[in-house]
């Protein structure tokens, strides 16, 4: 090897080194885009897993408030700590995302033997 002033490389070597350090580190290049590629395409997969489940239990919950709304009167009797009031089954379900919507969306809260739903809190 011959070196000039500047450093450089100069000889019949100069050219093939240069390529080979090009040529790896390319290599390289590819190698670390396939790995990434192919995380992305497993992060996808997940991802639409994902989703996939939650419309799947977003479609159940939906049925079973359905089933719920159906197969019970207009009328609800809540039985709050002992004192029962009665309101209708559209005022309760009015409001999404509040507590009684929540309670009969999720289709395990069930009227007890005399037909009311109880919830065990003060009334005042």
């Amino acid at each position: 090897r011959f070196y000039t002033e500047t450093g450089v490389i100069r000889g019949p070597t100069s050219s093939s080194l240069f390529s080979s350090m090009l040529t790896e580190v390319y290599d390289n290049i590819d190698e670390i885009f396939n790995h990434l590629t192919t995380e992305i395409d497993q992060f996808k997969k997940k991802i639409a897993e994902k989703w996939d489940h939650f419309k799947s239990e977003r479609t159940s919950n939906d049925d079973k408030l359905k089933t719920v709304i159906t197969q019970s009167e207009e009328r609800v009797t809540l039985n709050i700590g002992g004192t029962t009031f009665t309101t209708s089954q559209s005022t309760l379900l009015s409001e999404t995302e509040t507590f009684f919507w929540a309670m009969l969306h999720s289709g395990q809260w069930k009227p007890d033997s005399q037909g009311d739903y109880f919830i065990d809190r003060s009334p005042a």
